[in-house]
């Protein structure tokens, strides 16, 4: 069984009481798993000052960053731990923590062994023009509402960005990718992202003004939802590229999978 403890904010900055929206990380969510150990599951929130930038890392566990309005930066985290006994998860628990200084968030923990394993995740509340960099080995990354320099590496996970603007390039190894644009153009440099085995899904506004640039090594490329034909591979050529401005054109969208399809969806908006 799973033991579920809430820890009271640890606050190094101010509270923000009703204000903070409530939390997408809990500890009723599946999460850690080991067999015939026991788990562990710690809520943590640590509140710091906004600096301009942030970096993000953690070795097994998601990372959620969305853009908010208030002036300082609020990270939950949810530790978990799995050990043999009940006892040993707890203590283990309270021995991770979410390390959070000037502009990183980090994990300080114990190393693992057979008989002590953890991950955490991190949910990041922050100012919405900020650049961010984010890393994680096993676990998801999402993005919501922020405008910057941002870069992102996930080893193994899905990555999801919505309504984002700025200069955003990124990866995961093994991976689908999901994309939100809003507004009728992009507001930056560019958007690059990479899976090496997933599929991409766009969701684009109408009458939307960009470069798209759309790539697949093995897989079907859907981008007849902004004019282009369907690339469907056949015969020994198993991968393609679709390129083409939409609206006045402008900067550049760039989706790029080894293995996996890239679907575009329009979604609706009024006529400029």
């Amino acid at each position: 069984m799973k033991n579920t403890l809430i820890l009271a904010a640890a606050l190094l900055g101010p509270a923000w009481a009703g204000d903070a929206p409530a939390p997408r990380l809990n500890c009723d969510q599946p999460g850690l798993y080991m067999s015939g150990f026991v788990s562990s599951c710690v809520m943590k929130e640590v509140s710091t000052a906004f600096l301009g930038s942030l970096t993000a890392e953690t070795p097994l566990g998601s990372i959620s960053v969305v853009g908010w309005d208030q002036p300082d930066v609020l990270v939950r985290a949810r530790v978990e731990a799995a050990a043999p006994t009940k006892a040993e998860a707890d203590d283990l628990a309270a021995e991770i923590q979410p390390n959070v200084v000037g502009t990183s968030v980090s994990v300080a923990a114990p190393a693992r062994t057979s008989k002590r394993n953890w991950s955490v995740s991190f949910e990041i509340l922050m100012p919405r023009a900020a650049n961010l960099s984010l890393h994680t080995s096993v676990g998801s990354i999402s993005i919501a509402d922020m405008k910057g320099t941002i870069r992102f590496v996930a080893k193994t996970g899905s990555v999801s960005l919505d309504r984002l603007a700025g200069d955003v390039q990124g990866s995961t190894n093994v991976g689908s990718i999901s994309i939100v644009l809003d507004g009728d153009h992009w507001d930056g440099d560019t958007l690059a992202v990479k899976t090496n085995v997933g599929s991409t899904a766009l969701k684009v506004p109408a009458f939307y003004s960009a470069h798209f640039s759309l790539t697949t090594n093995i897989g079907k490329i859907d981008a007849t939802a902004l004019g282009a034909p369907t690339y469907i591979p056949t015969g020994f050529k198993l991968g393609g590229n679709v390129t083409l401005d939409t609206g006045s054109g402008g900067a550049t969208i760039a989706a790029e999978t080894n293995v996996g399809s890239i679907a575009v969806q329009l979604t609706p908006t009024s006529n400029p």
